[in-house]
């Protein structure tokens, strides 16, 4: 029999993601929680929570960055300058001890912590997600990008861009995809510009973790 083609077997392709929220209010880092929680009750681990000689301590990260239960200042008397990619003074701050580790005698406890962040119904851990959606939120729009801006500059003044193309281009071909993809070489000396201008703008010592 001959195929017969029929129209309405035809659909919109639908694209399935498993975006990580992007943790800049309550909503998106509660979303992020429960789907994080989720994941480790479903696999029965919990990387958050970790034994230590007195029990256990849970420290719990928002993407990449971690969360404060508490902030110290580290050093009354400093203030830390902020500054801008060119170099001026965006402005000062007190330099900040994160505490990153809340303490649990058991591990079931430190379970029962993550379900009650993950919740959203205590007001004093919604306060503490509140402030570190704060933070993550300038770390991606304003620390991150000045970093990125200063690192081109320092790398620029280098006369990489030369050598080795513009900061942030790919320079090397792909033999696996048929791209050109950003070198190993290039990576590092991206990354390591990077670390200078993280440095000289002050987010180096602006945050200290308390271990």
């Amino acid at each position: 029999m001959a195929f017969q083609f029929n129209p309405n077997n035809v659909k919109a392709p639908v694209t399935i993601s498993n975006k990580r929220e992007q943790c800049h209010d309550l909503e998106g880092a509660l979303a992020y929680l429960s789907e994080r929680v989720g994941e480790m009750h479903t696999a029965e681990s919990y990387p958050w929570i970790k034994e230590t000689n007195a029990g256990y301590v849970v420290q719990v990260n928002l993407h990449s960055m971690p969360l404060y239960w508490a902030q110290f200042d580290a050093d009354k008397s400093e203030m830390i300058s902020i500054k801008n990619p060119d170099g001026t003074e965006r402005e000062k701050r007190k330099a900040i001890v994160g505490g990153t580790m809340y303490q649990v005698p058991t591990k079931e406890e430190g379970v029962q912590l993550l379900e009650a962040l993950a919740e959203g119904k205590n007001e004093d851990l919604n306060a503490i997600l509140e402030a570190a959606c704060a933070a993550l939120k300038e770390v991606d729009e304003i620390e991150n990008p000045h970093i990125a801006e200063r690192a081109e500059i320092l790398y620029n003044e280098a006369g990489l861009d030369k050598t080795m193309g513009a900061f942030g281009e790919p320079d090397e071909d792909n033999a696996n995809t048929g791209r050109k993809r950003i070198s190993k070489a290039k990576t590092n000396k991206m990354n390591q510009y990077k670390q200078t201008a993280r440095r000289q703008l002050g987010y180096a010592r602006l945050k200290l973790k308390a271990e």
